[in-house]
């Protein structure tokens, strides 16, 4: 009685392993930053164009003007020295 148990086991485990050589269906792999520089780009198209902000026009130190019409605050500032000279950009 063992044996044959035995053997109908082999035999359901050989039909097992039949119905698994069936080539599987690949998942398509999907490039992640591909997908995300999309979404972006998508995002970007339907956000509203942001406007520039106008820069300072004209500065003074003592009564004295120092800068032409258009500069950078940050960088300029450190340039400045000397508060009684006029300092051009």
């Amino acid at each position: 009685k063992k044996k044959k148990k035995k053997k109908v086991r082999k035999k359901r485990k050989k039909e097992k392993k039949k119905e698994k050589k069936v080539p599987k269906k690949r998942k398509k792999k999907i490039n992640k930053r591909k997908e995300r520089t999309k979404k972006k780009k998508e995002k970007n198209q339907r956000k509203k164009p942001k406007k520039k902000k106008q820069r300072k026009k004209q500065t003074f130190i003592k009564g004295k003007k120092i800068f032409s019409k258009k500069f950078n605050f940050k960088t300029n500032f450190k340039k400045i020295k000397f508060p009684n000279q006029p300092y051009q950009t």
